[in-house]
């Protein structure tokens, strides 16, 4: 899909930057651009919602807990077959 700018400002901008950075085209500058952005607003999310959100991620891909096992004696079994 293209991105066209329209903005005489925002072009001289990415021109700019182009230079700056030393890339071919204005397309590799405003894609470090908007990767610097991303990150930037990545690293303003909370720790607790990122937590959070792969909590809810490993929900959907395991499943419910499985009731009635003591998955803590289940696991010291297991590693104790190894001895």
């Amino acid at each position: 899909m293209a991105l066209y700018i329209k903005d005489p400002t925002v072009d001289r901008m990415a021109e700019k930057l182009q230079e700056r950075l030393g890339v071919r085209t204005k397309t590799d500058a405003v894609r470090i651009a908007l990767q610097h952005e991303l990150d930037r607003v990545e690293d303003e999310i909370p720790l607790r919602e990122k937590l959070a959100a792969l909590r809810q991620q490993a929900r959907e891909r395991l499943g419910p807990p499985v009731h009635g096992v003591d998955m803590k004696k289940l696991m010291d079994e297991l590693w104790e077959e190894g001895e």
